[in-house]
């Protein structure tokens, strides 16, 4: 018997236990809030972010050249020749020789133009991207808020076309922390966290091409750096998702205890109960605020081998700008532009993974509530159609009617027969549990029937339209 006893406590506990995913996030919670976004919207937010990421790279770079070309051009030599000085005109000698000041006036002239044309490219490229970065940020925004609505939406259609065991067998701190914490994420956390993520992504695209394009060699090293970065960066990742699993379904039980004190509150202070409801309570949130710390110790974790990893990338990027300008292959102003590319490199590397990470974490509540969007909902379509009279004067009769609210569970009504005829009135009586708000759900069909049938007026209530019906 106590064997027995114990089997059923873990029964029990396995029921009170919350269902949660395992692994990854399925492709199908990330199609799913796609599909929330809308494909197009989609598209025009990842075409804003690439186009806002290559006009700043093109910015830096044509700075760059221009840098270039302006050494290149006073640091060429004057071809040698011979000045014949006139007493009565003004001659300029520099290292290079005799300047005749005609001459000076037209070259200055071209450096003028030729400056004016670098100032117009470097003016209309910095235009470009502050566009392109105002679109990538309404599109981003507008993003969050349409699959914010779309999702709280689905949540709230299912949840109302829900069968009535499933709130019969679900706490409500579970549907109540999906409204709230996980709603807020979705609405909120995820598309901030999903905005920097992308940025933090294409700014490191962005980074990598223009310093192996600046030093070739470079790339060399990026073979062994990108495997130690994939590794620390999945050992991450799978812990922090788990973890943060652990967080969101630790939360339902703080809810569910809150909830079941303010309604019976009355009960416990008459029974002397507090203390123990108190010690409950602390528990529930001992066990949320572990997983919340684990979390946070394992960020830092994260944070330290990332920094060795960017040291060691700026260490390679030094020595490799060493290397060719040993054998006269550098392009300075490249040199330049690569080494404080290179130098960002420590927060991206961190922003990236930290985001990723955290999209992750809250895409969790995108799959939780995507949970709650593919409930059993009720057959609310019927075969038969009524006019808009009936039913005129209504007859119900009962039959056989045998309900139950789960398949293993005992039955609610048991083989209830009866009839009322069109004007009568009746009261039922009976005491807690005996059956007397089955009767009202099994006439509205809130609750299939397990066996039997109801009529109003000779017409089956299986067959007709719930939205009639009710």
């Amino acid at each position: 018997s106590d064997q027995l006893l114990k089997l059923e406590q873990i029964e029990l506990r396995k029921q009170d236990e919350e269902e949660k995913e395992l692994g990854q996030i399925s492709n199908k919670v990330y199609k799913h809030y796609c599909l929330a976004i809308g494909l197009v919207l989609t598209f025009l937010t990842l075409l804003s972010l690439t186009l806002m990421q290559t006009s700043r790279n093109l910015t830096d770079f044509w700075l760059s050249y221009w840098t270039q070309t302006h050494l290149n051009s006073s640091s060429q030599p004057s071809p040698s020749r011979i000045h014949v000085l006139n007493p009565f005109t003004v001659h300029f000698y520099t290292p290079n020789g005799f300047i005749d000041p005609n001459q000076t006036f037209d070259n200055n002239n071209n450096s003028s133009s030729s400056s004016n044309f670098f100032f117009l490219v470097y003016g209309s490229l910095c235009l470009s991207n502050t566009v392109f970065t105002l679109f990538r940020a309404f599109l981003f925004a507008y993003s969050g808020i349409t699959a914010g609505k779309f999702i709280h939406k689905s949540l709230i259609k299912s949840l109302s076309r829900a069968q009535i065991k499933f709130f019969v067998v679900t706490p409500r701190g579970r549907i109540l922390n999906r409204l709230s914490s996980d709603i807020y994420c979705i609405d909120d956390s995820l598309p901030f966290i999903l905005n920097i993520f992308l940025a933090n992504s294409f700014g490191l695209v962005g980074i990598l091409v223009v310093t192996c394009y600046s030093l070739p060699w470079f790339s060399l090293s990026l073979i062994p750096l990108a495997v130690l970065y994939y590794s620390i960066q999945n050992f991450y990742r799978w812990t922090s998702r788990e973890l943060k699993r652990l967080s969101s379904v630790s939360l339902s039980p703080v809810y569910t205890h809150f909830h079941e004190t303010l309604t019976g509150l009355t009960t416990i202070r008459s029974f002397r109960q507090v203390s123990r409801f108190l010690k409950q309570n602390e528990s529930y949130l001992s066990n949320y605020i572990k997983a919340s710390y684990v979390s946070a110790a394992a960020g830092q974790w994260l944070n330290f081998r990332l920094q060795m990893i960017s040291v060691a990338m700026i260490t390679v990027v030094g020595f490799t700008a060493v290397f060719q300008h040993v054998y006269s292959t550098a392009n300075a102003s490249l040199i330049g532009l690569a080494l404080s590319y290179i130098l960002t490199v420590t927060g991206l590397l961190n922003g990236l993974i930290t985001t990723f990470t955290e999209t992750e974490k809250e895409m969790v509540s995108v799959e939780r509530v995507h949970q709650f969007e593919s409930l059993e909902a009720e057959n609310w379509k019927g075969k038969q159609e009524v006019d808009a009279q009936w039913p005129a004067r209504p007859t119900i009769d009962f039959i056989n009617v045998v309900l139950k609210y789960d398949v293993d569970g005992l039955n609610a009504l048991d083989d209830v027969s009866f009839s009322i005829n069109a004007g009568e009135k009746l009261g039922i009586c009976g005491r807690t549990g005996s059956g007397k708000s089955s009767l009202f759900m099994a006439l509205f069909r809130a609750v299939e029937l397990h066996v039997g049938t109801i009529r109003v007026n000779d017409t089956n209530v299986r067959d007709l339209d719930l939205e009639t019906l009710r």
